[in-house]
């Protein structure tokens, strides 16, 4: 539901021609590495223009993007570990029940 808010408010931002350009491009990987992927890098030299009209929606879309951004988190650093310890046990019950090494 938050991610497909954010994308209908990117549309209302960003223009298709150039959107397509960075789509691929894995903010979790660069965000990782801090290393910059060359197209973003391509993309912020240029400094692109917005849709006309679209004065007043990035306040609207960074405050998306902040909220998607504490929810990630939430979920890496708490739901996450209790689904891994889950699997866990589950794998130990299964080995225990089926005989396995």
């Amino acid at each position: 539901m938050h991610r497909d808010r954010i994308i209908e408010i990117r549309d209302r931002l960003l223009a298709a021609r150039y959107y397509e350009f960075f789509a691929p491009v894995s903010i979790s990987i660069e965000m990782k590495g801090h290393v910059p992927d060359s197209r973003v890098d391509s993309l912020m030299a240029q400094q692109l223009s917005l849709k006309p009209g679209s004065t007043g929606v990035m306040e609207e879309y960074l405050n998306n993007l902040i909220d998607r951004k504490w929810r990630n988190k939430m979920y890496v650093d708490k739901l996450y570990p209790e689904a891994l310890q889950m699997a866990v046990e589950i794998i130990k019950m299964l080995k225990e029940d089926y005989h396995f090494k």
